[in-house]
C-alpha cells in the first residue's frame, strides 16, 4: 500500500491533481467565449454570402454598370422609384451579388429547383437599389447582359426564374418561379434580358423530363445533444446544380425528383452553440439511394474551404 508519511507532500500532490484536473475541463468544457455568432445555419449562410458590390448612380441619367463578373446592366434615367411612387431626383446606390458557381450556391443558400424539378443554371444575381435607407421599385425597365462564364450546353434554351417574394438580400432558400413572358436573348456570348423586379434572378433551363427521377434519402449519424441546425446539399458533378434541403435534427432529408444516373457529392452540415459539424459522400444516383452519413467535428474555415471546392 502507498501512503504519504509527510503531510506537506501529501498537500503538494492534492494541489497538483487539482491543477491538472482543472486544465482538462479547460479543454473539454465551452464556455461562453467560446460560442458561435450565429443562431442557426441561415445565419451562418447570411455571413458568407457572395460580396456585395455597390454603384452609386444619378437616377436622372442613362447608366451603365459593368460589375466584377462581367455582368452589364443598362439603366435608363428615372428607372428607380420610391414605394409611394415618388420620383427620386438623387444619388441611387445600386447593390449587385453575381453567384455563377455551384460554391456561390451553397455559401449563398440558393438552390436550382423550381417547381419540385431540377434545373440547369447559367448563374444567378441578386439586385437592390436604395435612396437613403428607403428601398426603391422600379419604374422603368433596365436591361441585363449576363456573360456565358460557364459555357453552359443550349444556351438558347435559358429562361428567366425570379424569386417568389424574397426581397431581401439573406442566408435563406428561395423558391424560384419560371417568367413565362421573359424574352432571354443569347447573342455574343451574353445572356440578354430585361429586369422586370429588384431581386434574385436566375437564368436556368429545366432538366430533361424524359430522365426517370428518384427520391435520395439521407438518415444522419447521431449529433451532438445540443445540435440545433441541419442542411444537406446535392451538389451536381457533371452540371451546373445544387439542390438543398433542411429537416430538424436527427430527422431524415429526403430528396425528391433527383435524376438517376446523375453523379452527387452530399454535403451534410450541422451547426450548435459551440461548433460545427460536416459529413459528405459521393454517389452515382440510383432509384431509392438511401444514404447514411455520419458528421465530424470541423472548423468555420475548414467548411468555408471545403464548400469553395466546388467550382
Amino acid at each position: 500500500m502507498f501512503y504519504f508519511e509527510d503531510r506537506r507532500l501529501l498537500t503538494l500532490a492534492l494541489g497538483c491533481m487539482l491543477i491538472c484536473f482543472s486544465c482538462v475541463l479547460d479543454d473539454t468544457t465551452p464556455t461562453t467565449e467560446d460560442a458561435l455568432e450565429y443562431n442557426n445555419l441561415e445565419d451562418f449562410f447570411a455571413r458568407q454570402l457572395s460580396q456585395t458590390q455597390i454603384f452609386e448612380l444619378n437616377n436622372t441619367q442613362v447608366n451603365t454598370i459593368t460589375a466584377a463578373e462581367g455582368t452589364v446592366l443598362n439603366i435608363p434615367a428615372n428607372t428607380f422609384t420610391k414605394a409611394s411612387g415618388a420620383s427620386v431626383s438623387g444619388n441611387v446606390s445600386l447593390q449587385v451579388v453575381e453567384a455563377f458557381s455551384k460554391a456561390d450556391f451553397i455559401l449563398n443558400n440558393k438552390s436550382t429547383f423550381s417547381n419540385q424539378k431540377l434545373t440547369k443554371s447559367a448563374g444567378m444575381l441578386f439586385i437592390q437599389a436604395f435612396s437613403g435607407d428607403e428601398q426603391l421599385h422600379l419604374n422603368h425597365l433596365p436591361s441585363l447582359s449576363i456573360p456565358n462564364l460557364l459555357s453552359v450546353q443550349s444556351p438558347d434554351q435559358i429562361s428567366l426564374f425570379t424569386a417568389e417574394a424574397s426581397t431581401e438580400f439573406s442566408g435563406a432558400p428561395v423558391e424560384w418561379l419560371l417568367e413565362t413572358d421573359a424574352d432571354v436573348n443569347f447573342v455574343d456570348n451574353f445572356y440578354k434580358f430585361e429586369l422586370n423586379r429588384l431581386d434574385w434572378v436566375g437564368l436556368n433551363h429545366f432538366y430533361d423530363p424524359s430522365v426517370e427521377t428518384t427520391t435520395v434519402k439521407i438518415t444522419p449519424g447521431a449529433y451532438e445533444p445540443f445540435t440545433k441546425s441541419q442542411y444537406a446539399f446535392l451538389v451536381f458533378e457533371d452540371i451546373n446544380s445544387v439542390v438543398s434541403a433542411s429537416a430538424p435534427v436527427d430527422n431524415d432529408i429526403v430528396f425528391s425528383n433527383i435524376p438517376i444516373g446523375e453523379n452527387v457529392t452530399v454535403l451534410l452540415v450541422a451547426i450548435d452553440d459551440f461548433a460545427f459539424y460536416m459529413g459528405q459522400q459521393s454517389v452515382t444516383v440510383s432509384a431509392d439511394t438511401n444514404l447514411d452519413i455520419n458528421v465530424q467535428f470541423t472548423t468555420e474555415s475548414n467548411l468555408i474551404n471545403t464548400i469553395k471546392g466546388f467550382n
